[in-house]
């Protein structure tokens, strides 16, 4: 998952910010969040469990996702969701200033 995102921004908005698009892993949940996502929004996951078997397909899903999300934070050292923060994340190059996109 590529994300383009200018943190000085998303600062000064003082309202929630749900990212949907493009979540296929449990990674990609912590790396939306790290990077200041309110809500992270699963359709596409969800919609293919219920299509593979029903109610209990869905569940399967989101304990997979759970279980991704636990593993990523253990990864990389932090206790729970709610300390998350880009300060986790590596940028796949260094940022030349403030006003660049962090790619991760």
């Amino acid at each position: 998952m590529r994300v383009n995102v200018r943190p000085p921004r998303r600062a000064r908005i003082y309202a929630t910010t749900p990212l949907d698009s493009g979540i296929r892993r449990g990674s990609d949940v912590v790396k939306a969040i790290a990077l200041g996502a309110s809500a992270v929004l699963l359709g596409r996951a969800t919609l293919y469990g219920l299509a593979a078997r029903g109610e209990s397909g869905v569940d399967g899903v989101l304990a997979i996702l759970k279980d991704e999300i636990d593993r990523t934070l253990a990864q990389i050292g932090c206790p729970t969701v709610g300390q998350l923060s880009a300060e986790f994340l590596q940028s796949e190059r260094p940022a030349i200033h403030a006003n660049d996109y962090a790619l991760v």
